[in-house]
């Protein structure tokens, strides 16, 4: 009896030591297969309100393009609310961040970032990236992927670009926001344009034709989930996550198609004049050898694309207003036009009147109508001069529209009124520095510049 107790005691316990055995081979070999991604969320990540300072950050590469860098911040810091930037400095020795002089931001909200160099396994554009969240994503829920010279857009002014984000913070099958971008033209412009991007380009390429470049899109990446770049505009994000679009819908590539910039859009001004890409082209700043061996001809082939207005980012209200009265008057005058030519076929051709005085009267209203109401329309852009001497703020930026409140902020906010100088490598908390302290200066100059959008 004690024999066949031993035996069925060892016999209970080998199958337990079996079942352990096999539970610990299926840990090891089956559950990493489930998930697109073996390394594990970062539990470090925070959980911000959206109105949270720190909630969303801008990560940017850059290593030539220093004229568009401070209307690049103060658009972002007043009409997208973001107030922590890491600009990632590829060029050689640190030039851009030792020799940038004028930031409209001070150090607190600027955080300048060496890159590693380049590998064969990964490029200097997603060292950047993933420099800037292995260093700083622990801080923040999402930070948006930027070159210098994109420029998000909200359209509505009920659905900020954090509240919408904010929407998504629980839901774990999505990783990214992908943003469909407008690629501004040149706007006929051969020589560098007076102003800024937003307020000189304001001509996009058409989103309905085919193959439109606005299928692109950049990311915003959640940052428990940041994987790991698969190119400049899309992220493979951890735990099976997606990137999605406004709608919801499933961004598979670095396309998203249809088109749709109802709720956001990334104003990419890549082109500008033919001086100015020429020289960015020289420069090494873009480049597509695949497609376009020689970059002027694409700067040539996106001027013959079908266009489409974009002026959202430039257009301030006075103007809107003036534009609006004087496509309505020449739509007035237009149906004036109509309406005295049916007049004069009834009143005087067909009823063979005897008293044209008498019966042309609503033929003469309209004359008068057409007439005097395209005398005005095409007197109101001259207007323009009389109106800014009496009024020199309605034609300018407002405190409303896309392109305006810089001045006001810069005017009202004590924490912006000064500009960061020279090298000011740090982190984003403090704006404490690494390597050197940053010199302040009074931002006024830059305020004006701003002020004229």
């Amino acid at each position: 009896m004690n024999t066949a107790s031993t035996a069925f005691r060892l016999l209970v316990l080998l199958c337990v030591l079996v079942m352990i055995l096999l539970s610990l081979l299926s840990f090891t070999f089956i559950s990493p297969r489930k998930t697109l991604h073996a390394t594990p969320i970062n539990l470090n990540a925070p959980s911000l309100k959206p109105t949270d300072p720190m909630y969303l950050a801008a990560c940017v590469p850059m290593s030539k393009d220093l004229a568009t860098l401070p209307e690049f911040i103060l658009h972002h810091y007043v009409h997208i609310g973001i107030q922590r930037f890491y600009l990632v400095d590829q060029s050689e020795e640190g030039g851009v961040s030792n020799h940038y002089h004028e930031l409209p931001l001070n150090a607190s909200y600027i955080t300048w970032l060496g890159t590693p160099p380049a590998t064969d396994n990964e490029t200097a554009q997603f060292a950047a990236y993933n420099a800037c969240q292995s260093r700083y994503g622990g801080l923040h829920a999402w930070i948006a992927y930027l070159d210098v010279d994109e420029f998000i857009e909200q359209k509505r002014k009920d659905v900020t670009l954090q509240s919408f984000l904010h929407s998504m913070d629980k839901n774990a099958t999505v990783g990214a926001l992908g943003i469909n971008m407008l690629l501004h033209t040149n706007n006929s412009h051969i020589l560098k344009p007076e102003g800024t991007l937003r307020a000189a380009f304001t001509e996009c390429v058409s989103s309905d034709m085919d193959k439109s470049p606005n299928a692109h899109i950049k990311s915003i990446v959640k940052t428990k989930y940041y994987e790991k770049p698969r190119t400049d505009h899309n992220f493979i994000t951890k735990s099976e996550s997606l990137t999605v679009g406004e709608k919801g819908d499933k961004v598979p590539f670095i396309f998203r198609r249809p088109i749709t910039t109802d709720l956001f859009a990334i104003h990419h001004y890549a082109i500008r004049s033919r001086e100015q890409f020429n020289v960015r082209v020289k420069n090494g700043e873009v480049e597509e050898p695949r497609t376009f061996p020689n970059m002027m001809d694409w700067w040539d082939a996106v001027g013959k694309m079908p266009k489409m207005k974009c002026d959202r980012l430039a257009l301030p209200l006075g103007q809107k207003i003036i534009t609006a009265i004087l496509l309505s008057l020449g739509a007035i005058a237009c149906v004036a036009s109509i309406l005295r030519l049916r007049e004069l076929q009834r009143s005087l051709i067909t009823t063979h009147s005897t008293d044209p005085t008498y019966d042309a009267l609503a033929y003469g209203i309209y004359s008068v109508l057409e007439q005097n109401l395209g005398a005005i329309a095409a007197s109101l852009p001259p207007i323009k001069a009389l109106i800014q001497r009496r009024w020199p703020n309605f034609l300018k930026a407002d405190r409303g529209s896309m392109a305006g409140r810089e001045d006001e902020q810069l005017r009202t906010a004590p924490e912006m009124a000064h500009t960061s100088k020279g090298s000011s490598f740090g982190t984003a908390a403090d704006g404490n520095l690494e390597n050197g302290v940053p010199h302040i200066t009074d931002i006024q100059p830059l305020s004006r510049v701003y002020s004229t959008l």
